[in-house]
C-alpha cells in the first residue's frame, strides 16, 4: 500500500491480525527510511526486546494524527486514548516527513468496513 505524504511516498506494512500485532517489529530489523508498519486496531504499543528506537503516530479511524512520540526507546511504552491505529517509522522519519498532530496522512490508511479484528 502506498500513502501520499507530499512530497515523499511511504510504503506501509500492515499489521491487522492478532498474531501480527503482537509480533509488530519484535526481532525485525529496523525500519528503513520511507517505510513503516500500520497496527490496526491499536491503541498503545512497547518497544520491550527491541534494539531500535522508533517514531510512533497514533491515528483515529480517519488517518488523522492524534499523537506523534518522537524516538520512543527500548524498553518504553506509549499509548494514546483516542487512537484506533498506529504507525510505526524508523527513528526520526515523522520529523524528516513534516508530520504534525492533526495533519490527516491519507484516505484508506484504515477502512473500518473491512477490517478484520482478530
Amino acid at each position: 500500500m502506498q500513502v501520499m505524504i507530499s512530497p515523499p511516498q511511504l510504503t506501509i506494512h500492515r499489521a491487522d491480525h492478532f498474531f501480527s500485532r503482537l509480533a509488530g517489529l519484535l526481532f525485525s530489523p529496523p525500519l528503513q527510511p520511507g517505510h513503516g508498519l500500520l497496527l490496526v486496531p491499536c491503541a498503545s504499543v512497547h518497544t520491550a526486546f527491541m534494539g531500535y528506537a522508533i517514531d510512533v503516530v497514533f491515528l483515529d479511524r480517519a488517518g488523522r494524527i492524534r499523537r506523534i512520540v518522537p524516538r520512543l526507546a527500548p524498553w518504553r511504552t506509549a499509548a494514546f486514548l483516542g487512537a484506533y491505529q498506529t504507525l510505526e517509522l524508523a527513528a526520526g522519519e515523522a520529523a524528516r516527513l513534516g508530520l504534525q498532530a492533526g495533519q490527516s496522512l491519507a484516505q484508506g490508511l484504515s477502512n473500518p468496513a473491512q477490517e478484520k479484528l482478530a
